[in-house]
């Protein structure tokens, strides 16, 4: 038997088919230390796949329609491999690149890295059609109470779900669809009416013709008194932190583009709805954040 999949599955599906670069895994990697007890481990997360039916689902197309399956059994795999330190990284990297076929469930993939009789590396790799950032809270969470509750040989004692992702998927459908649909297109139509192409930033080197994916990420530490003083402001305009710090970066932005009107491609939870919070599923939702840098703008010198 087989749901509808969800508009944002939909998308996903779309783009892992026809890119087929495999750019939607979501791999971590989590030290344990201390003792082990492998085979408790491998059976937490058989109880976490039991309990989140996302963990058992696959895709199918039919007629012309993504499809998710639930299948009512799955077997957890958690290979287990003695490796020295230098090697946890390779182990990694091979399994942030290693493809999933999305018509086989689980779409979760495990591998426990043993470094030592006191130190391990978990491996959890997830195809983001069934997760999402909020989702890996959810399971990390839960698999410490469920290991917990094996090693002292008790139930774990989580609460019960009131919702599956199916019955979110199929409310998102018959939500937007006729009169209701049209409303919002409507409104991101008139929103970003006029919005200029892509933005003219200088890079070190051309553009290239191809995406390749091989991105990298910055960190920044921003001195406490900074932050406080970040805060202060939000408080003083009435707007949360997150929306002090992207006009901050909006105007950025600006600086060195010296576009005015721009736009910035935002991920959100998605979970309006207390139900939502517990479930492993694609809820995350990206908005485009429209910044229009007023005129009267100056820098110091």
């Amino acid at each position: 038997h087989g749901f509808s999949a969800s508009i944002p599955q939909q998308g996903l599906y779309f783009e892992e088919t026809l890119a087929q670069q495999h750019v939607y895994n979501m791999p971590r990697a989590y030290r344990l230390t201390g003792h082990l007890d492998e085979a408790v481990l491998r059976q937490s997360f058989q109880t976490l796949v039991e309990r989140h039916d996302s963990l058992r689902t696959h895709f199918e197309e039919r007629d012309g329609e993504q499809v998710q399956v639930i299948d009512p059994e799955v077997e957890v795999e958690l290979p287990v491999e003695s490796v020295s330190r230098e090697e946890v990284v390779d182990r990694y990297i091979e399994e942030a690149h290693r493809a999933f076929d999305l018509g086989r469930s689980p779409l979760l993939r495990l591998r426990l890295l043993r470094l030592g009789e006191q130190e391990h590396v978990l491996v959890m790799t997830l195809q983001h059609i069934v997760a999402d950032g909020w989702s890996l809270g959810v399971l990390v969470q839960e698999l410490g109470a469920v290991y917990r509750a094996g090693v002292e040989c008790r139930a774990a004692q989580l609460p019960a779900l009131p919702l599956r992702y199916a019955d979110y998927a199929h409310w998102q459908r018959e939500r937007l669809q006729g009169e209701r649909l049209e409303q919002e297109l409507g409104y991101w139509r008139e929103r970003l009416a006029g919005l200029p192409g892509r933005l003219t930033l200088a890079g070190d080197r051309p553009r290239p013709a191809v995406r390749s994916f091989r991105g990298g990420s910055v960190g920044v530490e921003l001195p406490g008194e900074l932050l406080e003083g970040l805060k202060e402001l939000s408080r003083s305009r009435g707007v949360t932190l997150y929306m002090t710090l992207l006009a901050a970066f909006q105007v950025l932005l600006w600086r060195y583009s010296g576009q005015r009107d721009l736009a910035v491609g935002t991920p959100v939870a998605n979970r309006g709805r207390g139900e939502l919070e517990g479930l492993v599923g694609f809820f995350v939702n990206t908005l485009v954040r429209r910044g229009e840098i007023g005129r009267g703008a100056r820098f110091g010198q």
